[in-house]
C-alpha cells in the first residue's frame, strides 16, 4: 500500500489549505483507500480522497446503513424531542423541511404537531415511499430550479452536515430555500472535539500507527468530516449565519455508559466514559465547550439578506 502524506484537498468545513495526517489510519472501502487529513485551524478531520457516486450508493443502500441506524434509536428519538420544543419556542407552524430525513420519522412528529411537512432523502426507495399525503418529498431537482425558493420556516438537518461531500454548497442552496425570517437548525456529532474519551482514543490509536505504520481499518467513511467546536462554528459564519441558540453535550459515545453484565473490557471502558462525562459537565468543560455533540439554531443575518 502506497502511503500518502499530504492530502491536496482544501478543509471542507474552513476552506483551508492546511491539512496534515492524523491519528485515524486509513479505511478500505469499496476497494479504495481513503485518508483522513486534519485542518490545522479549526481541526475538523477530512476524508480523501472523497466517495463518489458508486461509493455512496453503496455506503448508504437501505438494508446496511437505513435499517441498522434508524430503527429503534432511542439516542436519535430524545434528540429529536428537544428540536420539536426549540422549533415551537419560535414558530407555533409553518412549514417545515427535513433535509435528511431518513425513514420519516421525526415527519411524522412535527406533522402530528402542526407542521406542514416535507422531506428531502437522497435514497429514491425510501423517498418513494414516504412521498404520501402527510409529506412531501423534494428532489434535487427541486432544489436546483429555485422551485422552493424562500419558502421554509425552518430546515432542519439532524446527523446530516458530516456525510456530506459538498457541505458549503449544499448549505448555500438549502439556505435559498429558506425564509428570510426562517430558522435552520443542526445537530450533530464533533467527533473530533475534545472529550476525555477521544484524548484515550487518540492516545491508542497513536501508538497502535507507530508500532504497526501499515496499519487499515475496514469500513465505510461514512462521516466525510469529523468536527470539533471551533471547525463548526467557523463553517456557520463562513454562510453568514447568526446563532441564536446552541447546546454542546456529550453522549456515551463511543463507549456507553454500561455497567450491568460487566466484563473488565466493558468496565474499563464504561468508566473512561463516564468520568470524561463529568468532566464536560463541570464548569470548566462548559466553558471550554468539550463534548462530542451540538444542536445549533441559527438564522440569517443582515449581511445574508444583503447578499442574497
Amino acid at each position: 500500500m502506497m502511503k500518502v502524506l499530504y492530502s491536496p484537498m482544501n478543509c471542507l468545513l474552513c476552506g483551508s489549505a492546511k491539512l496534515k495526517p492524523c491519528y485515524q489510519p486509513p479505511t478500505l472501502f469499496n476497494s479504495k483507500y481513503f485518508y483522513y487529513y486534519q485542518c490545522a485551524p479549526c481541526g475538523t478531520i477530512n476524508v480523501y480522497p472523497l466517495p463518489d457516486r458508486k461509493d455512496l450508493e453503496k455506503m448508504y443502500n437501505y438494508q446496511d446503513y437505513h435499517l441498522v441506524y434508524y430503527t429503534n434509536n432511542n439516542n436519535r428519538k430524545n434528540s429529536r424531542d428537544s428540536c420539536l420544543s426549540t422549533f415551537l419556542k419560535y414558530t407555533p407552524g409553518g412549514r417545515v423541511l427535513d433535509y435528511g430525513c431518513g425513514t420519516g420519522e421525526f415527519l411524522d412528529t412535527l406533522y402530528k404537531s402542526g407542521f406542514e411537512t416535507y422531506g428531502y432523502e437522497p435514497n429514491s426507495e425510501i423517498a418513494n415511499k414516504l412521498n404520501c399525503h402527510k409529506h412531501k418529498m423534494i428532489y434535487d431537482a427541486d432544489i436546483v430550479n429555485g422551485k422552493y425558493e424562500y419558502y421554509f420556516d425552518i430546515i432542519y438537518l439532524g446527523d446530516v452536515l458530516e456525510h456530506l461531500v459538498t457541505p458549503y454548497a449544499v448549505m448555500k442552496n438549502l439556505l435559498g430555500l429558506l425564509k428570510s425570517t426562517g430558522y435552520l437548525y443542526i445537530e450533530g456529532p464533533l467527533e473530533n472535539n475534545f472529550t476525555l474519551a477521544l484524548l484515550t482514543i487518540k492516545f491508542l490509536k497513536s501508538l497502535q500507527k507507530k508500532i504497526m505504520p501499515t496499519i487499515t481499518s475496514v469500513h465505510p467513511p461514512y462521516h466525510i468530516t469529523m468536527m470539533t467546536y471551533n471547525g463548526f462554528v467557523s463553517f456557520v459564519k463562513r454562510l453568514h449565519l447568526e446563532i441564536l441558540e446552541e447546546n454542546v453535550c456529550e453522549k456515551d459515545w463511543p463507549w456507553p455508559i454500561d455497567f450491568s453484565h460487566l466484563t473488565i473490557e466493558k468496565f474499563i471502558k464504561s468508566t473512561f466514559a463516564y468520568s470524561s462525562k463529568m468532566v464536560r459537565d463541570s464548569i470548566f468543560g462548559k466553558y471550554m465547550k468539550w463534548g462530542n455533540r451540538i444542536q445549533m439554531l441559527a438564522r440569517k443575518n443582515y449581511y445574508t439578506q444583503r447578499h442574497k
